[in-house]
């Protein structure tokens, strides 16, 4: 080690104390992302664990699908083709030994819904996969299997009886009374996963494998046991029909750009999280730099004596500045071990302590205990590079150390080594390039947004990778580009203060004097506040699309019973046995929630389909309320002919009557009838006296204009031969009614076009089946709950119907108050190591105040505002500039721009008054000037 690392060390080792809150800054995140990477690495399979807990110890698994297929590795993406007739997988490819089938029926067990795996689950060629806990194998068709979350959640044990409702056999549906043998798990099947694993007795009246029209309760996979199956095997298997998930693929894929390998992009989130992820990472490093860097800058303006006397001995700035630079190393690699050990022994501890447990730890459900060690060795690298990069400049600074008036005790923090001339040439030339990079920044950054807005780039490929890059740099460079005209801001202020207070003015100018100290933590502060607005406005704006897209079946703020439509479950509107099913659903849900306006649904539109999905056929008429417009959603034709998919999207997204259903040319139940008092509950407002009056008089209140034509909403009227047949809704109808319409949107209401009267129904002749109770409550209910209410109302209603619930409006959103938390600190610490910086500097400015009589209150002032000063200047400044990229991503994603205005004006406003009052109150009288040795 040569001699300017021994110092280093030694100085480092010295002042340990002095740069514990250095280590801290860089160790809580390093810690942070460790204990992150040892959770999310965790929680996802190895190769060797995703193949296992697949396929067990078959060699692939198949679904065919009718038509010939073109597929990726996995199947995420398929392309069909031109329809093929089945045969057996065995005659396709060779090496098949035997073929396992699985059906999954799902239907209600006990009094919740659960899926019903149907097959020989117990064979030896699915070790791995499913793992017997408890018990025996299923011995007889009465005897099943369940999983822990089905036994825990209704009190099953071994030797346990329930029932299996509405269970397909050769003579239809029927209940099974069914005893349970053992407890059996799927292997990342996740712990509140219900299932019930059953013989293949059951199987009487499933859809076949080689069924492609099969029920929408059930589904079925065969399992190939044999030989494994290669990629050109999974081709034929694609041309035959089948999509494949092969563990020879799966574990050794094929190349980019082989022939029949439909590509993965944008399928999955790993890509943009891993995208985020490195933005943020990039956001956090510069905040720890600049924190730390300023904290660096008080240790050595504390050295600046050691310093002087290497000086005085030989030692050049060359010298000096690799002793400072390598404490910011040796610091970096105290902090990064230190972190990396917390961080990765609490996520281990975590990991272990909720696999025992057998509990999922919020979205993770972990596989195992799995330690990325690149990753975390690059976190640990990526914190000593922070390190060194922060002391970079405060060791720059402390090279030019004015050794004489050091090692007399003076405070300058160095000699100009440079004529005013040059000194001024570089400023004007730091100027000029921070401008540039500020406007620069933002033009780039919106540049990068509007690529990614008007092409259409799937998300993941290299062109979105590059836009994305792109949108970071440019924004990162923008932020430099600010961070660079902070001096010169905080200079500027200064000279400014004339007319202000003389707290404030003293504040001001105090920042101005000492600009080297204030920069960095008016940086910090501007970093902080950029990364939080940022972050809490992308989280704004995902939570609001998702809120926007969001189906409703119900209005937002209600609790519905929602009446089960199949054909041998249906409950006729209106009719005593609904009035009865009704009060006792709604008193079930009443004991746990209070509930206050209610409105009674009816759908005229007869069942199509039986309780276990099976088609029958109608015996009445379909009405539905017609689209005027039915082209205006439809991308290959009208006004969205010829344009691209994103553009097309993004109209249509705009386009009130485009979405579902009015945008649906699938969906006939678009009819609701209810009577007047369930009119304010429905539409989420009191209806317009003309809507009311226009319901009253025989017509309907319509959602969207497109709904009307002169005045008029039109009724199509399906027979039940069109119905066989698979009649188009959006065509124009063979048969129609007109009646008068109003429009009134509801507030939150997604499904629906029009509302309708029972007497209006009547009279038109439509049967009316009974569809819902939608309750008005003050709050939804919690996970637990839910799962009381849908068994009670199940209860109650023999099956008939269950609870939905619907989101609210949260007041406070957790997310963002951590944000706002974090952002709190890191603004305290930079004002803690700005403002503790400045009374030690100005300690002999304190005493002389002191000595002409000024008082507490104005010591106490002048720190409030230069709390202000350095938190208030960097709050505005990240405040506006992390609105910058929020725009450009918006835009490019398609994002609504949205961001938590309350919360803006928390960080431009009150933390830097907040972090001001602490800075008032921690503030001490000086006793004395204090004279300091020589040597320290």
């Amino acid at each position: 080690m040569t001699a300017g690392g021994l110092v280093a060390r030694r100085q480092v080792l010295r002042r340990l104390r002095e740069y514990v809150m250095v280590v801290l800054l860089i160790a809580l995140p390093v810690a942070g992302a460790s204990g992150a990477a040892v959770l999310v690495a965790s929680a996802m399979p190895t190769t060797r664990q995703e193949i296992t807990s697949t396929l067990g110890q078959t060699a692939a698994r198949v679904h065919w699908t009718g038509y010939e297929t073109r597929q990726s590795v996995r199947g995420l993406n398929q392309w069909s083709g031109d329809e093929v007739t089945y045969r057996e997988p065995a005659d396709v490819v060779p090496g098949v030994e035997r073929t396992l089938t699985l059906r999954t029926l799902w239907t209600r067990v006990g009094t919740s819904p659960a899926g019903v795996v149907i097959g020989p689950v117990t064979d030896p060629a699915f070790e791995g996969r499913y793992v017997l806990e408890q018990g025996r194998a299923a011995e007889r068709g009465d005897e099943v299997l369940v999983t822990p979350a089905l036994a825990r959640d209704d009190g099953l044990g071994t030797g346990s009886t329930m029932t299996l409702h509405r269970v397909p056999g050769a003579d239809g549906p029927r209940d099974l009374e069914v005893t349970v043998v053992g407890i059996m798990s799927e292997v990342g099947g996740g712990t509140d996963d219900r299932q019930v694993f059953a013989r293949d007795d059951l199987a009487a009246g499933l859809p076949d494998p080689s069924s492609t029209a099969s029920a929408s309760s059930t589904s079925s996979e065969q399992y190939l046991v044999g030989d494994a199956v290669d990629w050109d095997e999974v081709r034929e298997l694609g041309r035959a029909g089948f999509v494949v998930w092969s563990g020879a693929v799966v574990a050794d894929p094929p190349p980019e750009g082989t022939p029949g390998l439909e590509s993965e992009a944008g399928y999955g989130s790993t890509g943009t999280y891993a995208a985020l992820g490195v933005v943020f990472a990039v956001f956090a490093g510069a905040e720890v730099a600049l924190l730390a860097g300023a904290a660096f800058g008080v240790g050595a303006r504390r050295q600046r004596r050691t310093l002087a006397v290497l000086a005085a001995v030989g030692a050049d700035q060359r010298t000096l500045t690799r002793i400072v630079t390598r404490q910011g190393v040796w610091v970096g690699v105290v902090a990064a071990v230190t972190g990396l050990a917390v961080g990765v022994d609490l996520g281990i501890g975590v990991v272990a302590l909720a696999r025992r447990a057998g509990v999922d730890v919020g979205p993770f459900a972990f596989w195992g205990v799995h330690v990325p060690g690149v990753v975390v060795a690059g976190i640990g690298l990526f914190a000593v590079a922070v390190s060194w990069i922060a002391a970079v400049v405060p060791a720059r600074r402390a090279a030019r150390v004015d050794v004489m008036d050091s090692l007399r005790g003076g405070t300058a923090s160095g000699s100009v080594d440079a004529g005013s001339d040059r000194a001024g040439g570089r400023g004007r030339r730091s100027t000029v390039l921070a401008r540039v990079l500020v406007v620069g920044g933002v033009l780039a950054c919106f540049g990068a947004g509007w690529t990614s807005y008007a092409t259409s780039v799937p998300v993941g490929s290299r062109w979105w990778w590059a836009a994305f890059v792109g949108l970071a740099v440019s924004a990162v460079a923008a932020l430099v580009g600010v961070l660079l005209l902070v001096p010169l801001l905080v200079r500027r202020l200064g000279r400014a203060s004339t007319l202000a207070p003389v707290p404030l003015r003293l504040a001001l100018r105090d920042a101005s004097h000492g600009v080297a100290r204030t920069a960095p933590a008016v940086a910090a502060v501007t970093t902080a506040a950029f990364v939080a607005v940022f972050g809490v406005s992308m989280s704004t704006a995902a939570a609001r699309q998702s809120e926007d897209s969001f189906y409703r079946p119900y209005p937002a703020g209600t609790v519905a019973i929602s009446y089960d439509q199949a054909s041998d479950l249906r409950v006729p509107g209106g009719s005593p046995e609904a009035a009865s099913l009704d009060s006792a659903a709604v008193a079930a849900v009443a004991r746990d929630l209070p509930v206050g306006d209610r409105a009674v649904w009816q759908t005229p539109v007869p069942s199509g389909y039986d309780s276990n999905g099976a088609p029958v056929a109608v015996d009445a008429v379909t009405p539905w309320a017609v689209l005027t417009v039915p082209d205006r959603c439809d991308s290959s034709t009208g006004r969205l002919e010829g344009l691209s998919s994103r553009e097309a999207q993004r109209i249509t997204d705009a386009d009130p009557a485009c979405d579902y259903p009015l945008g649906s040319f699938t969906s006939q139940d678009n009819i609701i009838v209810t009577d007047e008092d369930g009119l304010g509950v429905t539409l989420g407002a009191a209806p317009s006296t003309a809507a009311r009056a226009a319901f009253e008089s025989g017509g309907v209140i319509a959602f969207d204009p497109s709904l009307v034509v002169d005045g008029e909403a039109t009724i199509g009227l399906a027979t039940p031969a069109e119905v066989a047949d698979g009649f188009d809704a959006s065509a124009t109808p063979s048969t129609s009614v007109s009646l008068p319409a109003v429009v009134q949107r509801p507030t939150t209401l997604s499904t629906g076009a029009v509302l309708m009267s029972p007497g209006t129904a009547e009279r038109l002749g439509f049967e009316l089946t009974q569809r819902a109770v939608v309750m008005a409550t003050d709050r939804q209910p919690t996970e637990d709950e839910a799962a009381g209410l849908r068994a009670a109302v199940t209860t109650a209603t023999d099956g008939r119907a269950t609870v939905e619930t619907s989101p609210v409006d949260r007041g406070l959103d957790l997310a963002l108050v951590l944000a706002l938390l974090a952002t709190t600190l890191v603004c305290a610490a930079a004002a803690a190591v700005a403002l503790g910086l400045a009374r030690a500097e100005g300690l002999s400015d304190q005493v002389t105040m002191q000595a002409v009589g000024g008082t507490d209150a104005q010591r106490r002032a002048m720190s409030f505002w230069q709390g202000v000063v350095v938190v208030g200047t960097g709050a505005v400044l990240g405040t506006i500039l992390g609105l910058v990229p929020t725009g450009a991503m918006v835009w490019a994603s398609d994002l609504p721009f949205a961001p938590p205005w309350w919360v803006l004006a928390v960080v431009a406003v009150g933390l830097p008054l907040v972090v001001a009052a602490g800075s008032a109150l921690t503030s001490r009288r000086p006793t004395s000037l204090v004279r300091r040795p020589v040597l320290d």
